[in-house]
Order: C-alpha cells, then sequence, then structure tokens
C-alpha cells in the first residue's frame, strides 16, 4: 500500500496523505519482522487512511469547481446587467 499512498498524497490532499504514507510504512516494518498479524491490522489501517485521503481530495476537488463556477456565473450576471443598464 505504500506505493498508493504515495500517489494518494500526491495527486489528492497531502494532509492526510502523509499520514497514509507512515501508515503503510509500518506495514512493511511489520512484515520484515515477521509480525504477519500486525501486518494485517496495519494494512487495514492504512487502506482505511488511502481512502479518506483519496475522498478528501475529491472532495476539495468538487468543492473548488462549485466555487469557481459559482463565482464566475456571479461575475458574468453582473456584468450583463450593466450592459444592459447603459
Amino acid at each position: 500500500p505504500t506505493c498508493t499512498a504515495v500517489l494518494a498524497c500526491v495527486l489528492c490532499c497531502w494532509c492526510t496523505g502523509i499520514v497514509a504514507i507512515f501508515k503503510a510504512m509500518e506495514v512493511g516494518r511489520a512484515n520484515m519482522v515477521g509480525d504477519f498479524q500486525a501486518a494485517r491490522q496495519k494494512r487495514k489501517e492504512a487502506m482505511q487512511w488511502i481512502y479518506v485521503t483519496i475522498a478528501g481530495g475529491v472532495l476539495l476537488y468538487l468543492v473548488n469547481t462549485f466555487i469557481t463556477l459559482s463565482q464566475a456565473g456571479g461575475a458574468s450576471g453582473s456584468e450583463a446587467g450593466s450592459f444592459r443598464g447603459n
């Protein structure tokens, strides 16, 4: 899950992506010492953080798009209104 966590961090939301990367690195450490039960649990935690990171990135993108479109719509509407008044 480390590669997925890094991609999610870079492409979606860096603030939760950093946590996802650290959680994914814990999976590798647990596997290296042979604690596969802990590795399985840590993988679940890492994947949850990866999903949170992706969802956060999508949410931020949608909010940004909505704000941008609402500002563009408001600006063109006010310009059109002032043009008709002249």
